[in-house]
């Protein structure tokens, strides 16, 4: 339902602008900024960094679950019953962390994500909206969200899009920081 509403969204808007006198519309490939822009190549590295701590502690949680269950499996037959549904809650309980620890750790990986991306959206907009205004475009559409399903490349502007933002950054870089 969303695809059909933002298909119909942006034939729309595509629309008007063809019915205008010859208008100038460009695209850019967000995923592609991302891998070649100097902010995108951090964030791609600090979150591979994440990502390895976070699945080290699900290995982790895994490995001590295993060997609980494990050392339960391989209980001499004449265990006490008590002493048996001790080991099984404690199983229980370690999945019920297992599960608990994957779960916050999506969430973290959201959230850091979420807060790393956001200042490169908002240099993408800046740097996007000064090659429009230099290029004379009216649009400038992202490929990976338009639901364009062709496109002439003649009209790409990622690479100028991925210039601009890497100078932004630099002159951030020369801003002393307080």
């Amino acid at each position: 339902m969303k695809k059909i509403v933002l298909l119909t969204v942006t034939i729309v808007f595509l629309g008007t602008f063809l019915l205008a006198e010859s208008p100038e519309i460009a695209y850019i490939n967000s995923d592609r900024i991302l891998e070649n822009s100097k902010d995108g190549q951090r964030i791609q590295t600090i979150i591979k960094t994440l990502e390895e701590e976070w699945n080290n502690q699900i290995t982790e949680k895994e490995q001590i679950l295993q060997e609980k269950y494990d050392e339960y499996q391989n209980q001499p037959v004449m265990v006490d019953e008590n002493f048996k549904k001790e080991k099984e809650k404690e199983i229980i309980a370690l999945e019920e962390e297992y599960v608990q620890l994957k779960r916050e750790i999506a969430q973290k990986a959201k959230k850091k994500q979420d807060e790393l991306l956001f200042p490169i959206l908002q240099k993408l907009g800046i740097a996007s909206e000064k090659i429009a205004l230099e290029k004379g475009y009216s649009a400038i559409f992202d490929l990976n969200m338009s639901g364009l399903v062709y496109i002439d490349q003649k009209l790409d502007v990622t690479d100028l899009v991925v210039e601009e933002m890497n100078k932004i950054e630099e002159i951030k870089e020369k801003i002393p920081q307080e």
